[in-house]
Order: structure tokens, then sequence, then C-alpha cells
């Protein structure tokens, strides 16, 4: 698994030293057994693979009223939305969320390849979270290579956590983990406080035979049940839900599992993220 692309578009492959040290302090941390009665949902195809399309880079429009378009390597956008976020000139999406990132984890769900996601990792960094854990099934070491179609592949379950890159930037730690978003989070014992982030996520309707929605209903509510075991009050969940496809997971249902929804005005019309609060 290759490291955090270096800016160039290109991605380093430093394999010993203090970073081999942090990836397999990260996979150590992450031991809990995943419950057998997962592997079914893990390696059905149910979640749509679009690798280019980078939503999550619309938080940068939420937070500070910054705008752009997925790219490879840092842009005049990444200094944009530091400067913004270090000056205090946040939205009221920023403004809700920089109490509650601070000190903690802050995982991203589906997170895409790295270069092509770079936003939720400032965002993360510049309000005040303890570390940026990104997770997706299908990195890829060339941004550019084709995606595997979704199901050609078999994904196959894991009892531990696959593939990890890391990079340090003055202090703060990023890591990317090439691993199923259920399988992963199941994988976690306990966090000491936690912002999930999910972003562009759809439902499976490439592959055939499509799977049944009970296969994502259930994968759906396992998932939030990962999340509910883990988070305490004051966690969150952010979730995307602009864009025109229906998306996933679908945000009502998350105050079942103990969230209540933070509502923030609308500085910018149309609001794409809403905040979810662990009561």
């Amino acid at each position: 698994m290759a490291e955090y692309p270096n800016g160039e578009g290109k991605l380093s492959k430093k394999t010993s030293g203090p970073e081999e040290q942090k990836k397999r302090e990260l996979q150590a941390e992450f031991t809990r057994p995943v419950p057998a009665d997962y592997k079914p949902l893990i390696e059905q195809p149910v979640l749509f693979v679009e690798f280019t399309s980078a939503h999550s880079n619309s938080l940068a429009l939420d937070v500070a009223d910054v705008f752009t378009l997925p790219h490879i390597g840092a842009t005049k956008k990444d200094d944009e939305l530091i400067q913004k976020i270090r000056k205090g000139e946040l939205l009221p999406v920023g403004e809700a969320l920089r109490p509650l990132l601070q000190g903690k984890d802050f995982i991203d769900l589906g997170c895409g390849h790295p270069e092509l996601s770079r936003m939720p990792r400032i965002v993360a960094k510049e309000l005040g979270a303890k570390r940026y854990i990104g997770v997706d099934k299908y990195l890829e070491d060339d941004p550019n290579k084709e995606m595997p179609v979704v199901g050609k592949e078999g994904y196959k379950f894991m009892n531990t956590v696959g593939p990890v890159s890391e990079k340090q930037e003055n202090g703060f730690p990023s890591y990317w983990a090439q691993d199923d978003m259920l399988g992963f989070v199941a994988k976690i014992p306990r966090l000491d406080g936690v912002v999930f982030y999910i972003s562009g996520i759809e439902a499976e309707h490439w592959v055939e035979p499509v799977p049944p929605l009970s296969v994502l209903d259930a994968y759906y509510k396992a998932l939030l049940n990962e999340i509910q075991r883990l988070t305490k009050a004051g966690d969150a969940i952010v979730v995307e839900v602009g864009g025109l496809q229906t998306p996933f997971p679908h945000p009502l249902s998350f105050e079942d599992y103990g969230f209540r929804e933070k509502k923030v005005p609308e500085a910018r019309p149309p609001l794409t993220h809403r905040i979810y609060v662990r009561e």
C-alpha cells in the first residue's frame, strides 16, 4: 500500500522507519473481532464506487465558503480554506463543528483516494481534531487508474485492518485504511471522542444482480449499531445530503440510534451537510 501523495500526483513508497511503526500501531489498536454475521454483508457488493467524484470536497463549501473541484496535489484552494479557518471566517457549519471536533478522532467513511478528498482532512486538522482516519476499500496507488468494479474482486471478510498509509503534518497524523467501512468500524474496540464523516456513499445499482434492499438495510443498520457503540454524548456524525443521488445512509434514521440533528442556519443555501450529535 502506498504512502500519502507527495503533492505531485505520485505516491512515495517508504516501507521502514517511524512511519511504518505508526501504521503498525494503528493496526494493533483496532483488533476487536468482527461479528461473524457481518461476513455476508461485507462481501456482498452493496455500495457504489465513484472514484473521481470526491463529494467530500463539498465540506469546504459549508465550513468556510470555499469551492473546489477534485484535484491532484495542493492548490490555492487548500491555502484559502486553511487561512479562512485560522482567521475564524467560518460559516455556521464550521462554527458548529469546531467545538465538536476538539481533541477527537475524525473518521472519514468512504473517503476515496487521499489526493481527491483533501478537504475533510484539512477541516479536521484546522478545527482541532486529534487525528484523521480515512477508510475506503477501493484506495488506489494511481489516481488515474480505473477503479475495480464492485463485486468483481470478491472483496473478502477480514478480521484485521487492511493496508494502512500514513502522513504526519506538523504533528497532525493522518491515516488511510484500505478496508470495508463496516468491517473497519467493527474492529475498533473503543474511542475517546469521535466525529464520523459520511459523504458520497450511494447504494450500488450497476452490478448484476442488483443487491436486494434487505441486504443494504442490514448493512446500514449494522454500521449504525457500531457507530452507536463507539460514540458517547457530544460525539457526532456529519453527513453530506446534497447531490442528485439518494444519499447513503439516509440521515433521518440517525435519531433512532441516539443522535439528534444540530440545527444550523443556511448561510449559503443550499446546505449540503447535516450534523447529528450523540445525546
